[in-house]
């Protein structure tokens, strides 16, 4: 297997906020909220984007029963 078959399989390091909230249906304050209490970890990714790591919205979802 050559590595850029590799790459194309493997999880993304984190998701963006906007289809972040799209996929569990909540509002932007809500996933806010959620990083604020620990529940989901939030990166910088740029002086003004920031992102959902997935490992830590993985853990979420399979917590909630929600499917990826």
């Amino acid at each position: 297997m050559n590595s850029s078959n590799a790459l194309e399989h493997t999880a993304p390091l984190f998701h963006r906020i906007n289809p972040t909230v799209k996929r569990l249906g909540v509002s932007r304050a809500t996933l806010y909220r959620l990083v604020g209490a620990g529940e989901l970890e939030l990166v910088k990714v740029g002086p003004k984007a920031s992102g959902i790591t997935h490992q830590s919205l993985v853990k979420f979802c399979a917590a909630r029963g929600i499917a990826l």
